[in-house]
């Protein structure tokens, strides 16, 4: 249960240390400095993994093989996180936009309003 923990957060980092999935798990992009700290903690934390599931196998190929699995169920896991946080922040932010929107009433009555009027080029002065 300890490794699966740590290869879900381990994968979260790694994700949240690329530019879209940082966006989606933090809601804004990140730093360079900042992603780089995210792929380290990540690159850590999957190696400890790595090490505990060693420890725990009686070989090593077969730990290996049961930590790629683990990690390939554990991608699939974040990609599903980030792609619910990804909608979930663009449903907020088009229902935020949506609420700041000024509501022309000229414009449903079908009457024509200033902001509809013909635009005329401005032709450069000699």
């Amino acid at each position: 249960m300890t490794t699966s923990l740590f290869m879900l957060i381990g994968t979260l980092l790694l994700a949240g240390g690329t530019v879209h999935g940082g966006r989606a798990i933090f809601g804004r992009p990140c730093s360079g400095r900042r992603r780089n700290a995210l792929r380290i903690g990540a690159l850590v934390l999957l190696g400890c993994d790595l090490r505990l599931m060693m420890t725990d196998q009686d070989t090593i190929g077969f730990a290996i093989i049961l930590w790629v699995g683990a990690f390939g169920l554990s991608t699939i896991a974040t990609a599903l996180i980030c792609t619910v946080l990804n909608q979930r922040n663009a449903s907020r932010s088009a229902a935020a936009q949506a609420s700041f929107r000024p509501q022309h009433s000229a414009v449903r009555s079908g009457s024509r309003s200033l902001s509809h009027a013909p635009r005329h080029s401005a032709e450069p002065q000699r």
